[in-house]
């Protein structure tokens, strides 16, 4: 890594036009025989600095999808209020009170998953300073909790990156339905949201990125400690079926984990660990609302909607691992050629 100063020789060649994301500009910019300044040490700028760069800006940039989401839900559920149809606001229409409840509990299951992953992260700076300064006399039991840490918030990070902005583009998508034609208007701040939002499943890494950084780890069982806590947790008795539905979830997403790491042809590994990411990510959502109806009644219905959508999509996508039919990549090989 080096540290540049503007001068003569660095030139700013154009300011990009964008689709969203006004407000910040970008441009290219142009170096032509600048001087630098080395920073840090030789051979650590990339897989160390950068890529502890890059690991807190996909946590931001994940809040940043959950916010515009947010804002989404907020004038989509606005609107549906306002919007009077055959006598009666349009949100008591089922096809469109699906998709506020939709667009509502996927933000609240985005949202546990941000904050978990975020004091993941918090846990693992703070071990790393404690062992880095202890030298010798560090206790063994925190550099077993330092690694613990790490590879959690290592799993997690691009796990929460891929969910929470490919869920920001649907809630987008699904709050510009709820407002009709009116929401592809510019008068509109839908239109806006629906510009803005993006972006964030595309910088700081793709959606396809984050799958190709989280698969190792999850492949290597590293959700078994947390979703066996989970598991042993006392929870309200009125949520005893969806303990017992997520218990049997867990069990089905790591037959598909082993089906999927015992698979000795590597492409279909990658061309299947999209369909594990989602299960990984819906079964933590899951365990997390589950947890919060421990602190709050209010979150009782928004955990029985979630698990109860996730259900079925859980057990059919860990079928299409555990098959991992190589239909799908001869196709790519026919298509390509």
């Amino acid at each position: 890594m080096f540290l540049v100063e503007k001068d003569d020789t660095v030139k700013i060649r154009r300011i990009e036009h964008k689709m969203g994301i006004k407000s910040s500009p970008t441009c290219e910019i142009q170096y032509n025989n600048t001087p630098c300044t080395l920073i840090g040490k030789r051979r650590f700028g990339l897989m160390r600095y950068s890529m502890n760069l890059m690991n807190g800006a996909r946590l931001a940039v994940a809040a940043q999808a959950l916010g515009i989401a947010e804002a989404a839900w907020r004038e989509a559920d606005r609107y549906s209020k306002e919007r009077i149809q055959f006598g009666k606001p349009i949100r008591v229409l089922p096809a469109v009170g699906r998709l506020l409840l939709g667009m509502r509990v996927d933000l609240e299951a985005t949202r546990a998953l941000l904050a978990e992953t975020a004091s993941w992260v918090d846990l693992w700076k703070v071990y790393e300073k404690a062992v880095g300064d202890g030298g010798d006399t560090v206790d063994p039991a925190a550099r077993a909790r330092l690694k613990a840490c790490a590879t959690l918030a290592e799993t997690m990070t691009p796990m929460v990156k891929y969910c929470s902005t490919e869920m920001g583009n649907r809630v987008c998508y699904q709050s510009m339905q709820v407002h009709g034609g009116v929401g592809y208007m510019k008068e509109f701040n839908i239109e806006r949201l629906f510009r803005d939002v993006r972006i964030t499943n595309i910088y700081e890494g793709t959606s396809q990125l984050q799958v190709v950084a989280a698969i190792g780890k999850l492949l290597n069982r590293s959700l078994d400690p947390l979703l066996a806590e989970w598991s042993a947790a006392e929870y309200p008795a009125d949520m005893a079926t969806e303990k017992a539905t997520l218990i049997e979830l867990t069990s089905t997403f790591q037959k598909a984990v082993d089906a999927l790491k015992a698979q000795p042809n590597r492409d279909k590994v990658d061309y299947y660990a999209c369909d594990l990411v989602d299960q990984a990510v819906w079964l933590v959502c899951s365990w997390l609302l589950l947890r919060d109806t421990n602190v709050l009644e209010s979150k009782k219905s928004i955990a029985r909607s979630y698990v109860a959508s996730i259900a079925p999509r859980l057990r059919a996508a860990a079928g299409i691992v555990t098959e991992s039919n190589a239909v799908p990549l001869d196709a790519i090989g026919a298509l390509l050629a």
